[in-house]
């Protein structure tokens, strides 16, 4: 059954020589490929796409590299990138910070790399439109291999047959899919009855595979990115309409498959709602844990942190479960206050572009990384946090400027799912 997640994952990369967008949702879900079909994807394919990509530019424009503005965004990645670097040389062990500051890097600069480049390319509205049908394609292909694979445990969570935790991975992918799947229905014109069941079906399965799993992050980013798409589109009774029955077809969807498979969905751990932050959930208490030793190792190391992979070391933890205390751990004040500052930039770059008030396919992007940056406020590894350069990237791709031309401009108001682009 893993054949089906390889070969859709090759068309995707296939058809991103026309549509850049596609290669995003192949590095998100880069971990999920790579554990469901049993083979290396990530270095291989972000390899592959960051040498694509720079053809593709080429191709375009061979004088793009020579013109190319560096935007503010990339001066704060870059600074985000030394200041980590500079808490590895003074970390309490550099044979483990080292190793760790050079993998991390791969991650973070390929997937800054093929965000900066894919979106730079086209005309923001139609990379996002690209990237998000993507997520959705590889959402359902992903839940059907996984719920096909896995096997039920005797406390209520559906794992993988080798008995191993890495679902809670594959389903962080889900639940930023899950996002972009709700927003393309949203925006799918009703005549157009067969894709938005196409669409549905994408969302059941990704909502029933976390549903399995039980992973309550995934639920708290699919509330807060629903909430954030019916804040920004729902001005007219249309979209409520379309964003309603988007939620009753999933749900009937579901709930016909629990008959079918006698399944009770309401059993598992996901609506066990008493256990939340309860000490008799083994979770909940394993975070309270490492939220407390992450403050202990902040207040002893204040300006420079631990360096990458110290938390690991100290604690005998591999990660907080928060974005801001992983980054606080690694990095220190130094690292944080760039962090802090390259989410400012991503927010106000939006703003001045006039970007949120658009109803265009970029706004369903930014519900997704709302979504995901809700997620890791209860569940974060630095070094697995793909869409993290994704944030970077999106304000990047919206102030780039190549010999006083606009790659990727500000968009005309959304009209009937085609939005059209003018320069800036």
């Amino acid at each position: 059954m893993s054949s089906l997640l390889l070969v859709t994952a090759a068309i995707l990369l296939i058809s991103s020589i026309k549509r850049p967008g596609h290669f995003g949702a192949l590095f998100l879900f880069g971990y999920p490929i790579a554990q469901l079909c049993g083979v290396p994807f990530s270095a291989p394919f972000s390899a592959l796409a960051v040498s694509m990509l720079i053809l593709m530019h080429l191709a375009k424009d061979h004088r793009t590299f020579r013109h190319l503005h560096i935007s503010i965004v990339d001066k704060t990645v870059a600074i985000l990138a030394i200041t980590i670097l500079i808490s590895a040389l003074f970390a309490p062990s550099t044979a483990v910070s080292f190793p760790s500051y050079i993998s991390l890097m791969s991650q973070l600069g390929a997937g800054y790399l093929i965000f900066r480049l894919s979106f730079s390319l086209a005309p923001l509205d139609k990379t996002s439109r690209e990237f998000l049908i993507a997520c959705s394609i590889l959402s359902a292909t992903t839940s059907i291999v996984f719920i096909g694979s896995g096997q039920a445990t005797s406390w209520g969570r559906f794992k993988l047959e080798d008995g191993s935790n890495i679902s809670v991975g594959i389903t962080q992918a889900l639940g930023t899919a899950a996002i972009a799947t709700i927003y393309l229905i949203s925006a799918c014109p009703i005549r157009r009855i067969f894709s938005i069941l196409l669409l549905s079906t994408s969302l059941a399965l990704s909502v029933y595979a976390i549903n399995l799993t039980g992973t309550r992050g995934s639920l708290l980013a699919i509330t807060a990115g629903s909430l954030f798409i019916i804040i920004k589109l729902t001005s007219s009774r249309k979209m409520l309409r379309k964003l309603t029955i988007t939620v009753v077809t999933a749900s009937v969807a579901v709930f016909i498959y629990s008959q079918v498979n006698d399944i009770d969905l309401f059993a598992g751990r996901l609506f066990k709602f008493e256990s939340y932050g309860s000490i008799y959930d083994t979770s909940s208490m394993e975070r309270i844990y490492r939220i407390r030793n992450a403050l202990d190792i902040i207040d002893s190391n204040i300006i420079l942190g631990v360096g990458p992979g110290g938390f690991d070391y100290l604690t005998d933890q591999d990660y907080p479960h928060n974005i801001f205390l992983d980054i606080a751990t690694t990095g220190g004040l130094l690292s944080m206050a760039a962090f802090l500052f390259l989410i400012i930039i991503t927010v106000s770059t939006c703003a001045k572009k006039n970007i949120l008030k658009a109803r265009d396919h970029f706004v369903g992007v930014m519900a997704l990384l709302f979504a995901t940056f809700i997620h890791y406020q209860v569940s974060f590894s630095l070094e697995h946090g793909k869409p993290l350069m994704l944030i970077a990237t999106i304000a990047a791709a919206t102030s780039i400027t190549n010999k006083g031309r606009v790659i990727a401009p500000g968009v005309k108001k959304f009209s009937g799912g085609n939005s059209g682009v003018r320069p800036a």
